[in-house]
């Protein structure tokens, strides 16, 4: 039996940042809600993207199984492919408390919903470079940082 072993080395640096951190330093309660998967409160934009862009991520034990589920790749567009037919998910939010703050997974990659009649999606990774990433709660407050991708740290987003 083998096993593949890595060690990261002093000075190697991660391609992606692993964890999206939403703070609250506001004097209110930030209700979010996240129906679609962990990530599907947060928004991106930049440069290149895809119109219908959102964070890769996958379902938690507080989805509803959405991304594992109703998602799929779109191929190499030889054919058209038929996603499953999912209804709405059930309503997820998360509450993060004055002066709390949500972690979010991320592996650093994102998918573009390239079919609107469908749940077809494609998988990717940024091209390095300068986005913005938002976030916006059930009360249209919204929290937005300038990143570079690929970052080495957790993005913040911070709602004042």
């Amino acid at each position: 039996m083998w096993f593949l072993l890595s060690v990261a080395l002093a000075g190697d640096v991660p391609t992606h940042p692993e964890a999206i951190v939403l703070r609250n330093s506001s004097q209110t309660p930030w209700v979010l809600e996240r129906s679609f998967g962990p990530a599907s409160m947060l928004k991106i934009t930049g440069a290149g993207l895809p119109q219908h862009t959102a964070f890769d991520d996958k379902d938690d034990a507080r989805s509803s199984g959405f991304v594992q589920t109703c998602l799929c790749a779109c191929g190499d567009g030889s054919e058209k492919v038929e996603c499953p037919q999912c209804e709405e998910p059930m309503t997820v939010t998360v509450t993060i408390p004055p002066g709390g703050e949500h972690t979010v997974a991320w592996e650093g990659r994102l998918r573009a919903h390239m079919d609107q009649g469908t749940n077809c999606i494609t998988r990717f990774s940024p091209e390095p470079g300068p986005y913005t990433v938002s976030a916006c709660g059930t009360d249209a407050r919204c929290a937005q940082a300038e990143v570079t991708l690929p970052s080495a740290a957790p993005l913040v987003l911070t709602l004042e």
